[in-house]
C-alpha cells in the first residue's frame, strides 16, 4: 500500500517533466472589453483576481459567468475569449477607457517539457472551471497571495507570480483527483490504492526490473486481476506505462550532456545501450543522439534562468 501522500507521485512526475509555470499577462480592464485567446502550445489558466467576466467558447456553447476567485484551466489549446458580458457581438477587440467596475486577471501557462505532459494532462477535461467557493485546501490562501503579488511592483514580482502558479497547478491536480474528474490515467489511478501502489513503485524506481508478478504482489492481487485493473484504470497495461515513464525520464536525463547514453540506459533498467536506443527510437521516433542534439541542455536552461 502507499506509504507516501498521493501527491508525491505527482511531484515525481512534475520534476521529471520539468514543470515551468509562467504568468504572461496581468490585465486590468473596465467598461466594454474582450480578450481573445492566443495559441500557446501549452496548458493555460485565467484567474479572476477581482471583478467579474464571461467565458466564451468558440464551439458555440453558452457563455459562462465568472466571478472574483474563479479559476479557468485549459488542459489543451482551445479557442476562447473573455469579456465583460454574455454578448460580445458589439464589443471591440480591445478594452475601452470609459470607466466602470474593474476586472483584474492573471493569465499564465503550465509548460511541461516535451510529451511528458501527457502523463498528467492527457485525460483531463479540455476545460476546467474551479469556482471561488470550491473546497480546495489552501487554494483561497494561494489566490490571495497571487492577487496581492499582482498588485505590487516589488522586486522579483514576476518570479513570485510564476512560482505561486507552480503551486496553483498542483492545487488543480489535487482538485481533479479529489473530485474524480478523470476516469483514466495517472490521476485516476491515484484514487485506486492498489493501482497507486504500483504507480508509486514504478515512478520512484523506474530502473528496477519490474514484472507483472512483482507489481501484483505490491498491490495484493493476482497477476491477471492486477493487470486488468491497472489497464482499465490507467488506460494502458502496466509494462507499457512503465516503458513510457522510462522514456520520459530518459528524455530529461539526456539533456544533461554530462550523462552518457550508456549511463542513462543502465539507470533505467536496460541491459545494453543498444536495447535502450531501440526502445527510445520506437517511443520517440528519433534516437537518443538526435534528441540530445536538438533539445536544449540542462546547462542552456540554467543559463537562460540566470
Amino acid at each position: 500500500m502507499l506509504n507516501r501522500p498521493d501527491t508525491d507521485i505527482i511531484s515525481d512526475i512534475l520534476e521529471m517533466t520539468r514543470l515551468r509555470t509562467s504568468v504572461y499577462a496581468n490585465p486590468q480592464v473596465c467598461g466594454q472589453w474582450r480578450l481573445d485567446s492566443v495559441p500557446h502550445g501549452a496548458a493555460t489558466f485565467h484567474f479572476i483576481v477581482r471583478g467579474s467576466g464571461w467565458l466564451h467558447m468558440h464551439d458555440g456553447s453558452a457563455p459562462r459567468a465568472l466571478r472574483s476567485g474563479d479559476l479557468v484551466v485549459f488542459a489543451r489549446d482551445v479557442p476562447h475569449a473573455l469579456s465583460d458580458g454574455p454578448d460580445t457581438a458589439q464589443v471591440t477587440a480591445a478594452p475601452d477607457e470609459r470607466g466602470g467596475p474593474v476586472t483584474e486577471l492573471i493569465c499564465g501557462q503550465f509548460d511541461l517539457a516535451e510529451s511528458g505532459a501527457a502523463l498528467l494532462l492527457e485525460h483531463l477535461p479540455s476545460l476546467l472551471v474551479i469556482e471561488s467557493d470550491a473546497a480546495i485546501p489552501g487554494l483561497s490562501g494561494l489566490a490571495r497571495l497571487l492577487a496581492s503579488e499582482a498588485e505590487t511592483s516589488g522586486l522579483g514580482r514576476q518570479l513570485v507570480l510564476d512560482r505561486l502558479s507552480d503551486v496553483l497547478f498542483v492545487g488543480v491536480l489535487r482538485f481533479v483527483v479529489a473530485n474524480q474528474l478523470v476516469q483514466r490515467g495517472v490521476l485516476a489511478g491515484l484514487r485506486e490504492p492498489r493501482v497507486a501502489a504500483a504507480l508509486e513503485a514504478m515512478t520512484r524506481r523506474p530502473g528496477d526490473p519490474w514484472s507483472i508478478a512483482e507489481l501484483a504482489r505490491r498491490a495484493g492481487m493476482s497477476r491477471t486481476s492486477f493487470a486488468q485493473l491497472f489497464a482499465s484504470t490507467v488506460g494502458e497495461p502496466p509494462m507499457a506505462w512503465l516503458t513510457r515513464l522510462r522514456m520520459e525520464r530518459a528524455a530529461g536525463m539526456l539533456r544533461d550532456r554530462r550523462l552518457s547514453v550508456g549511463h542513462v540506459a543502465s539507470q533505467l533498467g536496460y541491459g545494453t545501450e543498444a536495447a535502450f536506443r531501440r526502445a527510445f527510437k520506437r517511443s520517440r521516433g528519433v534516437g537518443p543522439g538526435a534528441l540530445r542534439r536538438h533539445a536544449p541542455s540542462v546547462d542552456d536552461a540554467a543559463a537562460k534562468v540566470a
